[in-house]
C-alpha cells in the first residue's frame, strides 16, 4: 500500500502501488469524513464496491453503507460532491454480490480513497 498526502489540511490519498490487487481495503480505522472511492475491477465478473463505516473488514452478509455495481474491467465511483461522516473508520470492499457482503476469494480490484481524518 503506498500512502501520499496531497494537501494534508484537506484530504489524504491512499492508493495501490504498481499494479497490485486486493480484495478489500482498511483506509483508516479512525472517525473522519469521506470524500470519495474509487474500485477497478480486473475481474471476470460483476463486482460491487462496497463502504463501511468500521475499522476492519466486516463478515459476509454484513449491509454497507453504499454498494455500487461495477462491471468486470470497469471502475466504479461514490463520489456525492460532499463529504460524508464516518464514526468508525473507512473499508472498502470488492463483493460478489450487491445488498450484502460478500468477499471475493481472489484479489481483483484496485482501490482509490480520498478522506480526511477527524481531528
Amino acid at each position: 500500500m503506498n500512502t501520499r498526502i496531497v494537501a494534508a489540511d484537506r484530504y489524504v490519498f491512499t492508493e495501490n502501488a504498481g499494479t497490485g490487487v486486493e480484495k478489500s481495503r482498511v483506509a483508516d480505522a479512525y472517525p473522519g469524513w469521506l470524500f470519495s472511492a474509487l474500485m477497478t475491477n480486473h475481474s471476470a465478473s460483476t463486482r460491487w464496491l462496497q463502504i463501511f463505516d468500521a475499522t476492519s473488514l466486516p463478515a459476509n452478509g454484513a449491509e454497507p453503507l453504499v454498494s455500487i455495481q461495477v462491471p468486470t474491467l470497469s471502475t466504479g465511483v461514490f463520489d456525492i460532491g460532499h463529504a460524508v461522516p464516518i464514526r468508525n473508520g473507512i473499508v472498502v470492499a470488492s463483493s460478489s454480490s450487491g445488498p450484502t457482503l460478500t468477499v471475493e476469494t481472489v484479489d481483483s480490484a484496485k482501490f482509490l480513497i480520498a478522506w480526511k481524518r477527524k481531528a
